[in-house]
């Protein structure tokens, strides 16, 4: 038994053997093992990163849209004429655009991810007040999660570039880093 106090002691001293945490890993924590199975196909994969970016985007968009209305609308409000700004009515309209958009990235990620009748679901609750942003962060974790179970580093903008041109099947030339195409 070590004198020193609990919180000076390392964790896998105080925790039973039962508990204690694995040997780390050769390599990337993130990146399989050499030889190590995927989960799922690379095509499969590379649509669910493809998408989740698609996702990513849709959200940073929906939060500089949300805050350029309450601008403008907080610019509009001090001049007394009551009428809607035109730069409002457009912010709204690419609001609409984007929701319509997020509906259809939703379902083609979702059905990947969970299968087409809980993509189904989640496409409607996008369509709740304060649901959508809800389904959008959940849909964009499972995915994260999902990549990363099957050793693809995902960052702050979803998978990394080196990692999915890695698995883009077909043959590529030395240095080539272009995203497969996945249709659109």
């Amino acid at each position: 038994m070590s004198e020193r106090p609990l919180f000076e002691r390392p964790i896998d001293d105080v925790l039973p053997p039962t508990h204690r945490s694995a040997p780390a890993p050769s390599g990337s924590a993130l990146s399989p093992a050499p030889g190590v199975a995927r989960e799922r196909p690379d095509t499969e994969l590379l649509a669910i990163a493809r998408y989740q970016k698609w996702l990513i985007r849709i959200i940073l968009l929906q939060i500089l849209l949300v805050c350029a209305g309450v601008g403008l609308g907080l610019a509009g409000a001090g001049d007394g004429a009551g009428e809607t700004s035109t730069a409002f009515l457009v912010a709204a309209t690419a609001a609409v655009l984007l929701g319509v958009v997020s509906l259809v990235v939703v379902f083609l990620l979702a059905s990947k991810l969970y299968g087409t009748a809980t993509a189904v679901v989640l496409g409607l609750c996008l369509l709740v007040l304060c649901g959508g942003t809800i389904t959008l962060l959940v849909v964009n974790a499972r995915a994260t999660a999902e990549l990363r179970r099957n050793g693809i580093r995902v960052g702050f903008l979803g998978a990394r570039r080196a990692d999915l041109v890695a698995l883009a099947p077909g043959p590529r030339q030395p240095g080539d880093a272009r995203m497969p195409k996945l249709g659109w």
